[in-house]
Order: C-alpha cells, then structure tokens, then sequence
C-alpha cells in the first residue's frame, strides 16, 4: 500500500512539472482504482485532474470510461467523506462526457443524510450548471429545493446554497434569475451571522 501512494505522490509530482506519461494512466487504473484506502482515493482525485484526458485529436480517451465508473462508484460510497470529497472534485471537472452520466448520482447525493455530502453536491450541481447548463437544466430549483428542506440548523448547507446563489450573479440574466430566487432571506442572514470560511471539514465516522 506504501508503495503505491508514494508512487501516486510520484506520478502527480511528475505530471505537474510538464511530464506526459500516458502509458501510465493504464497501471493507475488497474493497481490503484481498486483499492479502498482513503488517502489512495484522495491521491487519486488530484490525479484526475492533473493528467491529460484527452487525446492529439482532442477526443476524450477511452480510459476515461473506466475512471467515470470510479467516480460513479464514489458518489455511491459507503463513507460520507469519500462522497464529499468526489463532489467537490467534480466542481473542477471540465468534460463534459465525463459528467453527463454522473448526473443522477449527483442528485441522488443532494438528499443524503449528511450534510457534508449535501453541501459539496450544491457546489457540484452549481459548477456544472454554470459550466455546462444543459447537463442539469433544472439546477437552480434543485438547489432551491435542498435550502428549502435543510434542517433549520443545518447552517452549513444554507451556506453553500446562499454561496452558489450569490455567485450567480455572474451568470447571464436568462440562466440565473430562478438561482437568485433561491437565496432565501434565511440563508442570507446565516451567511451574515457566521465568519467562519465555508470550506471546513466536519469531524464525521469512518466505516
């Protein structure tokens, strides 16, 4: 297990510093992709988004059909934090084809049971609306819904949501007109009482 995260640590290092090693991607796939272990799987999201994942011709590799699986298989984790973590990695995914079949389990995670994963998916569900808006159409009253059925001291999700409200902003008037109708003077006042940064780690159980 050593051997492999240090050869993780090693591959990213490498791709970081110009380094194009596509013969590589294939071994991470097949040793790494099925192992359980929390820091691999960490490792292995910085990976995704450092290695090139498309090809000269600029299409997507096929790899990247397996790794959309694993990243399906994620979302769909038993452990709360791998799911968060997955989510919040997907808000810096820029292919397309990599996150149209992750749509429904991304919605399905905007219901889950804590509030870590919850969060992560309103930032999910609002970079990729704002990115590609017609993978998820119904964004901003996906994001409406979840402010307006979080517990009443669930001020972290209210957080997210008021934050993704306010970003949007900066989208052009016929995309976000229904997003600023989500911030809700609730979440607004939330955001106002609360200095803490948004991005915080919640002391949460490992299965």
């Amino acid at each position: 297990m050593a051997s492999k995260i240090s050869g993780l640590k090693t591959l990213i290092s490498l791709q970081l510093n110009g380094e194009a090693m596509p013969k590589q991607l294939m071994t991470v796939i097949r040793f790494c992709v099925p192992e359980n272990d929390h820091m691999i799987k960490k490792l292995l999201l910085v990976y995704w988004e450092v290695v090139e994942k498309t090809g000269p011709d600029g299409k997507l590799l096929p790899e990247m059909i397996l790794v959309c699986n694993n990243l399906r298989n994620d979302l769909s984790h038993p452990n709360e934090y791998i799911r968060g973590c997955t989510l919040r990695f997907l808000c810096k995914l820029k292919e397309a084809e990599i996150l149209e079949p992750l749509i429904p389990t991304i919605k399905n995670n905007l219901e889950h049971r804590h509030s870590f994963v919850r969060r992560n998916g309103v930032l999910a569900v609002f970079a990729i609306f704002k990115s590609f808006d017609y993978l998820l159409p119904d964004g901003p009253e996906l994001v409406e819904k979840v402010l307006q059925t979080v517990r009443h001291g669930d001020s972290s999700v209210r957080l997210k949501g008021a934050a993704a409200t306010a970003s949007s902003r900066e989208l052009p008037p016929h995309r976000n007109l229904t997003l600023r109708a989500s911030a809700t003077p609730s979440s607004c006042s939330s955001r106002r009482r609360k200095s803490a940064p948004l991005l915080f780690f919640p002391k949460i159980s490992t299965r």
